[in-house]
């Protein structure tokens, strides 16, 4: 191409052909480009669904999820349930400790007992 002169016949036809392959070559690297994306793609897939099958015992992670969830509304049912019990138990507690102190007053013990019952009665 050295000897032709730039916007001749012969130099347009170098430049379109050289166009036309440069094209070429940029639409098979795009090609390659979105062939190996889709394949790292896939892999990536399939190495997560073997890790999930294999963590979850094929259950996936939702199942765990799920589980996670019955669990930690099983725990807070159970603290609720363990504080609940632990407060009535204080006030009992309390109740008794002000009874026994009554010792010479057997009305007042008898009606502070039976005060401490019925609030016992609506707290359980």
């Amino acid at each position: 191409m050295s000897n032709e002169v730039i916007g001749s016949d012969a130099w347009q036809k170098f430049k379109d052909n050289l166009d036309d392959v440069t094209d070429d070559l940029n639409n098979k690297l795009e090609d390659m480009i979105d062939n190996l994306s889709d394949r790292w793609a896939n892999r990536v897939d399939g190495i997560i669904a073997r890790l999930n099958n294999a963590m979850t015992g094929g259950r996936g992670l939702d199942y765990l999820d799920e589980q996670w969830d019955y669990i930690n509304n099983y725990d807070d049912q159970f603290l609720d349930t363990f504080e609940s019990k632990t407060g009535i138990d204080e006030v009992e507690r309390l109740y008794q400790s002000t009874i026994d102190g009554l010792a010479g007053s057997p009305k007042s013990q008898q009606a502070l007992n039976k005060l401490m019952n019925d609030q016992l009665k609506l707290l359980r």
